[in-house]
């Protein structure tokens, strides 16, 4: 096939894909039409030129001998051919020739891929998310959020099912044992990934700000890290790393250590400790630290994450705690913050709120930021979702005002 019958057969096959033709659940009595006149600039066409009318014309023969199109010639010339017709049963051969994919078998592959997907997906956001794709595949014809490429799709769905599960993971960890090749997802997958979890992941989705943040920062309040976190830490206990007692209260400033390590902490002596608190963010950290830390408390910097290794290293506590020790959580008056709360509760069964109450929202309030209308339509179903009232009574406050308080508020004069 030479160069002109092959462009011929391309223009038919985007003319194709531009009709109801290729239009799924849509039926179309009309013909795929090519005007030579109009399809083609004179520098490869033009009707004047005797070679290049002959050109085009063995083209067309060609193509029709080989029964992939029809032609129509002028009724006063039978010499020039004005118009050239697909014959449609011959589009998947076109489109093998051409290397034009047929849209509507193109998206029905990958609809019916979804589907079967969608009968595999648990979680809420991700159901969502793939009937809004499914829905737009059948009424639009559109593909949204989702490259054209089976294989990468697949690979963007194994990357979110990770996420779902919510135990937290590096990527070039997760990209090796998913895909043997450490920076996959990052060079492949992870635009497509993000766009997804900006409009439907829980966490990321109401953030006003999303689109002026970081993929890092982003991924990162999920649990999905680019690079080892450090973990925070200040309290007169005891642990062990590799048979080796580390004293921790020697530490009069506070402790650093790789998440991979802290991850591995084990057996703590909590005699020293009677309360572990746990606060959300960096600057509140450290003023507590500071000016209102206890000799008989442990407190944690949870930077409003929760890795694997974070995970693995509040289990370790708790499994060295007694009946007699308190935890609480110093988080945002915020749906992210109500969030983490619950999270940590299905470690810390005894853990209880502190400074995320009606009196710090009620004393803060003017410091407090406003929200769109989607975003306290979450935080509203948090009042059915969770079997308890333990925050209750401040979310009809911030439902009320339509505002909310991060915990910075707290420190300002």
């Amino acid at each position: 096939m030479n160069e002109l019958e092959l462009q011929i057969l391309k223009k038919l096959m985007i003319s194709y894909n531009n009709s109801h033709h290729s239009k799924i659940g849509k039926n179309s009595s009309k013909r795929v039409i090519l005007n030579l006149d109009k399809a083609f600039s004179r520098e490869i066409y033009d009707r004047m030129d005797y070679d290049s009318v002959c050109r085009m014309n063995d083209a067309v023969y060609t193509l029709h001998e080989r029964k992939l199109i029809t032609y129509d010639v002028d009724k006063f010339n039978d010499f020039h051919i004005t118009k050239v017709y697909m014959c449609l049963d011959k589009v998947k051969q076109i489109a093998s020739l051409t290397g034009l994919k047929d849209n509507k078998q193109e998206l029905l592959v990958i609809y019916h891929l979804l589907s079967d997907k969608k009968e595999d997906v648990k979680n809420e956001w991700e159901q969502i998310f793939l009937k809004d794709v499914m829905d737009s595949i059948m009424v639009k014809n559109r593909l949204l959020y989702l490259p054209k490429d089976i294989v990468l799709i697949e690979g963007i769905l194994k990357v979110l099912q990770v996420i779902f599960e919510g135990e937290g993971f590096y990527i070039r960890t997760l990209s090796t044992k998913l895909f043997s090749n450490s920076k996959y997802i990052e060079k492949t997958l992870l635009k497509d990934v993000i766009k997804i979890l900006k409009d439907y992941h829980p966490d990321i989705n109401f953030l006003t700000e999303k689109d002026k943040m970081s993929d890092n920062e982003l991924l990162r309040r999920i649990g999905v890290f680019t690079y080892e976190e450090v973990f925070e830490f200040i309290g007169n206990c005891t642990a062990y790393y590799n048979n080796r007692l580390l004293d921790f209260s020697a530490y009069d400033q506070g402790m650093y250590l790789g998440s991979n390590v802290a991850a591995q902490l084990s057996n703590f002596n909590l005699d020293g400790i009677r309360t572990i608190t746990l606060i959300e963010n960096k600057m509140n950290y450290k003023q507590y630290c500071k000016n209102e830390k206890q000799t008989d408390e442990l407190v944690i910097f949870s930077g409003g994450y929760y890795s694997a290794q974070r995970k693995k290293f509040y289990n370790a506590i708790k499994s060295s705690m007694t009946e007699h020790h308190k935890v609480r959580l110093w988080d945002d008056i915020d749906l992210g913050g109500f969030q983490m709360f619950y999270k940590l509760r299905m470690i810390f069964e005894n853990i209880t709120p502190m400074r995320m109450d009606e009196e710090t929202y009620t004393n803060h309030l003017e410091f407090a930021r406003k929200m769109n209308d989607n975003y306290f339509t979450l935080l509203e179903g948090l009042i059915d979702k969770e079997g308890d009232e333990v925050f209750h009574n401040v979310i009809k406050m911030c439902l009320k005002n339509k505002k909310v308080l991060e915990q910075e508020s707290y420190y300002i004069e």
